[in-house]
């Protein structure tokens, strides 16, 4: 009703609900609001509750490549060919670890300095070319999750995307990251040339918080002279 108490046709009835806004004038608080909307018409009869539920979430994944390390980038080497190379810490104790309040819809992983198709990217049991010259959309399964894997050129970089859709814990977002391998199939580590390469990791919540950038250097094996 009115504020004289006469009834609203339903037409208006959805003008005031399509201008119903939540606003906080102060830093609010991590969480969930939750909002019921209830009808009731000039007889009485009330309509069943609708629930709005708005999301409050502002913090930032956090990602951490070496925690045994200062900053949460980490480091490696090109020593062997043909031989799977993390791209983080594998070691008991300083493994990579991805802390999320909310679960992680998007992992981006941006490569550089690569040189040829014999350079790949291992995801779990997955081999992909990093240039893209092979597949270019992919589904990959880590921990029991399926992540969908795009690749897009971004000037000289490689940029690979993983998304997932169903995940509801950080836990399968840190499962992947330290499923990530670099491999490079060249017939021996002297064939392998250009410049060091570089790996970065960027994660991205469902409320679109990026994490800081993560990156793992990887030094080529020293050419002969």
């Amino acid at each position: 009703k009115t504020q004289s108490g006469a009834a609203l046709p339903a037409s208006d009835w959805f003008t005031v609900l399509t201008s119903l806004r939540f606003k906080t004038t102060s830093d609010a608080t991590q969480g969930d609001r939750t909002f019921a909307l209830t009808y009731v018409s000039v007889a009485g009869n009330a309509s069943a509750s609708r629930i709005q539920t708005i999301t409050d979430d502002t913090i930032v994944p956090q990602l951490d490549l070496d925690t045994s390390q200062t900053g949460s980038n980490y480091s490696s080497q090109i020593s062997n060919v043909a031989t799977n190379i993390a791209l983080s810490s594998t070691l008991s104790g300083s493994l990579a670890t991805v802390a999320e309040a909310n679960s992680i819809g998007k992992i981006t992983l941006t490569a550089s300095n690569i040189v040829d198709s014999n350079e790949i990217l291992v995801v779990g049991s997955t081999q992909l070319a990093i240039n893209g010259s092979g597949s270019t959309s992919v589904n990959v399964t880590v921990n029991g999750q399926l992540w969908t894997g795009s690749y897009a050129a971004n000037g000289s970089d490689h940029v690979w995307t993983f998304t997932n859709n169903t995940s509801s814990n950080s836990a399968d977002a840190q499962a992947l990251v330290r499923g990530l391998y670099y491999r490079n199939n060249s017939v021996s580590v002297n064939k392998i040339t250009g410049a060091d390469r570089g790996f970065s990791l960027v994660l991205t919540d469902r409320s679109n918080n990026d994490s800081d950038s993560a990156s793992t250097p990887m030094a080529a094996h020293p050419q002969p002279v």
